[in-house]
Formats: structure tokens, C-alpha cells, sequence
């Protein structure tokens, strides 16, 4: 019976996963399991049986054992200690031992009973994500640094908008600009005027769904002064993608902000200007034409009279002066007819006259009667919506476009398009011309392409040059309209 009792046992002794073993009070080795021995590398219990078990422990952790087995005897117990042991062929690997103090039937001790777990996967698993979470503190400490030392102004909330944190430049603009301190854990409602509430409590909500948001927010000082701020909120996520909260990233642009007022404004006086200048040439124009057509005109028209008289008083005396007489009264009625022409072109009233549409049908007709170029007018516009000196602009345009054409392009056919689309006045004038020079395009001196630019700058406008050498030219120009206050042609 005492036979078959040690036999079970040793096959429970045996079939402990964990390594186990049984020593005397010095610490001598009495027994081990076979878990033990492949622990430790060993074939044989009796490689073990016999020696200390403190020799399986690392040199400079024996002092530590020694004062466990000690205190072991004091408590009756020792749990859950680690040591770096050393297997048979002088590896080490980390152990976690817990250790039992033996009795006899009386109470007396006589010795260890020892429960071994090797612990190199779960040391191994400590050590990377003890390196883990070194690299996540060093990120950390980076990204804090980055955060306090950066110049945008950067604060995050959580998903009841209560500040979570905030760097330097936060706190400095809030004493700044609102005069107050940045509080970990007060509401934003803290810093936001009252008249902001439900627009900001809106926006918030749309954060808080996923979505991004950016805007310039004006905003007065404590001593009245303006300032003007870029704010980009955006929804901050979990790792599953769950919203935690939303930062937002401040930037000062109160200098960007005053120098386009100055832009703007620069734009404006120089729009005026140009607009002044424009109209006092038109007022030049219309004078030059007065005085062409009314003196001019009047003293060809005399001068046609008295040839036509004196032809009448030479009769049939002198037949070959007859028709030289006849031949300058000829050139002097297409001068007179030249120089109506020519003042009816200067003369921005003929516009007002005959308005826009009328004047460039005119304006082509006239050109196609003195040149082999054939112009193609497709118009589609409202010119109720379109006032007085845009109306003068657009036909100067016309005809400095088709003034370059004669003289420089070559060109037999020019397709003229002039429609409103999307509130902006479309003109796109094309010939099958020779093409201009990109260096003629951008070319200051190039008067006739300046003029062109110099109007439609003047009106807001924006102008493209598109030209392929020996195919074609276009001018594409877009010209907003007008309000609904501006002055009606």
C-alpha cells in the first residue's frame, strides 16, 4: 500500500507544470520534479540531487536568497520572489520562486519545498513594453516641449468643451486679449462673449460629430484695440475612433489681416485713379471728336462746295482739269467721310446713342468696309445690367483689340463672343492671326495690350491672353457685373 501511495505521488510530483523543488534547511537539494530538470537543461535528477540549491542562483543574488531562506523559516513562507538563475550549460534566465517551509508530525521543521516558474517570456514582454512605453514618455516629453515652445496658440477640451490642457502662448493671449487665466477643468463658456454663445455651441456640435472647422474671428482688446485671429478646430479621436474631445490651434494674423486692409485699400485709390483717368481720357476723346468732326468736317465740306463750284464755272472749256477737279472733290469727300468715321469712333456718346450691342455691330461693319477682316459677333447679353462706363470700356476694348489685328496679326476672320454668366460679363475676342509673342504679351511698351489690361483692371476685371504662334490669338476677359445700385446704360 506504501508503495503504491509513493508511486502516485511522484506521478503528481512529476506532472506539476511548474518546476518543483524539495531541499533540507541548509538548502541541499532532496528531490525535483521533471519540469525542473528541463528547466534547467538537466537529463538526470541526480545531476541535481545533492547540491545547493543556491548555486543555481546568480552570484550577485545569493546574499538575497540566503536572507528569503531566513525569513522563510520565520513566516513559514516566501512568494512570488525573483531571481536570475543559471541552467546547466551557464545560461541565465529569470525565475519566480515561492518557497514552503516542511514540518514533521510535531511541528518541527525539516526543511523547503519550492515552486519554480520561468518568467523569460513574461520578462522578455516587460522589458519591450517597459522600451515601449520609455519611447511613448520620450514622444511625450518631445510633443509637450513642442507644445509649450510653439507660437500658435494651441488649448484642447474634451467632449463637454472643459480645457484638458493648454500651452504658454494660450495662457499669455488669454490675459492678454480677454484678461482672464486659463483654468485645467473650467468651461469654454468662460472665455467666449455672450453675444458668440450659440454660434460657438453650434460649431462645437459639428466638431463633435467628426468635422473639422476653420475661420478668422475679429475680436477688440481690453484697451479697445483689434485683433484678428485664425482659428482650425478639429475633433481629437481615440484609437478605436471614438471623439474624446477637439483642440484648438490659434494663429495671430492681426498683421496679415492690416496689411490687406492696406492692400485693399491701395487697390481702391489705384481702381479710382485709373477709373478718373479713363474718364478724362473719354472726355478728351469726346472733345477731340467735336473738333474734328465740327471744325475739320465743316472746313472739308467748304472746301468740296468750292471745287464742286469751280468745276461748275470750268464746264466743258477744259475737260482735262474737269476731272482733275472732279477727282479732288472725289478725295475730298472720302476724307470727309474718313474723318466722320474717325470722330464718330472717339466720341464715346455714340455708345449712349445707339448703346452697346448697336455701336459694336456698327464699329464691325465699318472695319469690314476698309479691311479684308471678317468679324463674327455672337452677343448675348442684358444691357440693363450693364451701366454707362462699362459699357464704354468694353467698346474701347473692341475696337484697341481689332486696331491690333489689322495692324499686327494678318488675320482674315475674328470670332467676337460677348454674354453674362454667373454675374460676370464674359468677352472673348479670337482671330486666326499669326499669334503674339509672349514676351509682346507681358511687354509694358506693348501700348495697344496695355490699354486692353489698363481697362479691365480699372473695372475689377481679369484678363487671359492665349496665343499659338502662326494659328491664333484670343483675349479672354471677365468683368463683374454691376449691383443692383449701380448706374444703368
Amino acid at each position: 500500500m506504501s508503495f503504491y501511495l509513493e508511486s502516485d505521488l511522484d506521478s503528481i510530483f512529476n506532472a506539476v507544470i511548474d518546476g518543483v523543488t524539495i531541499t533540507d534547511l541548509e538548502g541541499n537539494i532532496l528531490q525535483v520534479n521533471n519540469a525542473l530538470l528541463k528547466m534547467y537543461g538537466f537529463d538526470k535528477k541526480e545531476e541535481m540531487i545533492g547540491r545547493s540549491a543556491l548555486e543555481f542562483i546568480k552570484k550577485e543574488e545569493q546574499n538575497r536568497a540566503t536572507k528569503n531562506i531566513r525569513k522563510t523559516l520565520d513566516d513559514g513562507y516566501l512568494r512570488s520572489v525573483e531571481y536570475t538563475s543559471i541552467k546547466k550549460d551557464g545560461t541565465e534566465f529569470p525565475i519566480e520562486l515561492s518557497v514552503g517551509l516542511l514540518k514533521d508530525s510535531i511541528g518541527k521543521p525539516t526543511g523547503f519545498i519550492g515552486i519554480t516558474k520561468d518568467i523569460s517570456r513574461r520578462v522578455a514582454a516587460e522589458r519591450k513594453l517597459n522600451a515601449s512605453f520609455k519611447k511613448i514618455r520620450e514622444s511625450e516629453a518631445q510633443l509637450n516641449a513642442i507644445f509649450q515652445s510653439s507660437q500658435i496658440i494651441i488649448v484642447f477640451f474634451d467632449k463637454n468643451r472643459r480645457i484638458q490642457s493648454f500651452n504658454a502662448p494660450a495662457a499669455e493671449i488669454a490675459r492678454k486679449i480677454l484678461g482672464k487665466e486659463l483654468v485645467i477643468g473650467a468651461s469654454w463658456l468662460d472665455y467666449i462673449p455672450e453675444a458668440f454663445y450659440a454660434q460657438s455651441k453650434n460649431r462645437f456640435n459639428h466638431i463633435l460629430k467628426g468635422n473639422s472647422s476653420i475661420l478668422d474671428w475679429q475680436i477688440r482688446d481690453m484697451e479697445g484695440n483689434e485683433h484678428w485671429f485664425a482659428l482650425t478646430y478639429n475633433p481629437v479621436k481615440t484609437q478605436n475612433g471614438e471623439i474624446m474631445g477637439f483642440s484648438l490651434m490659434v494663429l495671430d494674423i492681426s498683421e496679415r489681416k492690416k496689411y490687406e486692409k492696406e492692400q485693399k485699400r491701395s487697390r481702391e485709390q489705384l481702381h479710382q485713379i485709373t477709373q478718373h483717368l479713363q474718364s478724362i481720357r473719354e472726355e478728351e476723346r469726346t472733345h477731340l471728336a467735336h473738333e474734328i468732326h465740327d471744325e475739320l468736317g465743316q472746313r472739308l465740306s467748304l472746301l468740296k462746295i468750292d471745287l464742286d463750284l469751280l468745276s461748275k464755272k470750268i464746264g466743258d472749256s477744259d475737260k482735262t482739269l474737269l476731272k482733275e477737279m472732279h477727282s479732288f472733290s472725289q478725295q475730298v469727300e472720302n476724307i470727309i467721310r474718313d474723318v466722320k468715321y474717325i470722330a464718330r469712333g472717339l466720341d464715346s456718346r455714340v455708345v449712349n446713342q445707339l448703346n452697346l450691342v448697336q455701336t459694336m455691330r456698327w464699329q464691325a461693319k465699318e472695319i469690314e468696309k476698309r479691311t479684308n477682316l471678317h468679324i463674327k459677333l455672337k452677343i448675348d447679353i442684358d444691357e440693363q445690367k450693364v451701366n454707362k462706363n462699362i459699357a464704354v470700356s468694353i467698346f474701347r476694348i473692341f475696337q484697341e483689340a481689332l486696331t491690333n489685328i489689322i495692324r499686327h496679326a494678318g488675320a482674315t476672320k475674328v470670332d467676337v463672343v460677348l454674354k453674362t454668366k454667373h454675374e460676370k460679363i464674359i468677352f472673348i475676342i479670337k482671330d486666326n492671326g499669326q499669334g503674339i509673342p509672349s514676351a509682346k504679351i507681358v511687354d509694358p511698351r506693348s501700348m495697344g495690350i496695355a490699354g486692353i489690361k489698363e481697362r479691365v483692371f480699372a473695372l475689377a476685371g481679369e484678363i487671359k491672353i492665349i496665343s499659338r504662334w502662326g494659328r491664333y490669338t484670343a483675349f479672354v476677359i471677365k468683368i463683374p457685373l454691376p449691383s443692383e445700385k449701380g448706374e444703368k446704360l
